[in-house]
């Protein structure tokens, strides 16, 4: 059970470590040159982007600018974390259709080593062609 296997990998006592050490949640706005602006604060150790960029972005000169100014919230040797769908052209929340910047596996690439990135760690994971939506929606 999911249930055991948390409790073995000792995730109930990460999450609340985690829960301890986040003490704020900020507004950003990545195409600023400082995303977190009016508050300025110390660099960070690590950075999580998670479908951001993608969907904010109307062309690849915007996505390519808003990577590069995340980088300023990072110190020297601090780590990106992306989570991405490649070559994706819109984003389904319910029945709500909402237009993403389709990427390739060659321009992503590309933008993160052109600003300034060192990739250490890269997984493209095949898309399951019915997603979970698709198939609730045609159980209906």
């Amino acid at each position: 059970r999911s249930s055991d296997l948390i409790r073995r990998c000792g995730w109930i006592e990460k999450e609340a470590n985690l829960r301890r050490k986040i003490t704020k949640v900020l507004k950003h706005d990545v195409f600023q040159s400082n995303p977190l602006a009016p508050h300025v604060l110390p660099q960070v150790d690590c950075v999580i982007s998670n479908l951001c960029l993608e969907m904010i972005s109307i062309d690849k000169k915007t996505y390519c600018a808003g990577l590069k100014n995340i980088s300023s919230l990072l110190r020297t040797g601090g780590h990106l974390v992306m989570c991405g769908v490649i070559e994706c052209t819109f984003s389904m929340v319910e029945e709500h259709k909402f237009p993403t910047l389709s990427v390739d596996e060659m321009f992503m690439r590309h933008a993160v080593s052109e600003c300034g990135y060192e990739i250490k760690f890269l997984e493209i994971v095949p898309r399951i062609e019915q997603t979970l939506y698709s198939a609730a929606r045609s159980e209906e």
